[in-house]
């Protein structure tokens, strides 16, 4: 849900840090490298809206 909420009005061409705390992006389950309840940060482009 954090990367849905995170896109809400991104144009093309921005850029956009999203920070999604653990109750909205894995939680407490183990995704191998990324420990439980972690707070997950991206650097993410909108190149294209198909």
């Amino acid at each position: 849900r954090g990367w849905d909420y995170g896109m809400i009005g991104m144009k093309v061409g921005e850029i956009r840090k999203l920070t999604i705390p653990a109750e909205l992006g894995y939680g407490s389950a183990d995704m191998g490298t990324i420990p439980p309840n972690s707070t997950l940060i991206f650097e993410v482009e909108l190149l294209k809206i198909n």
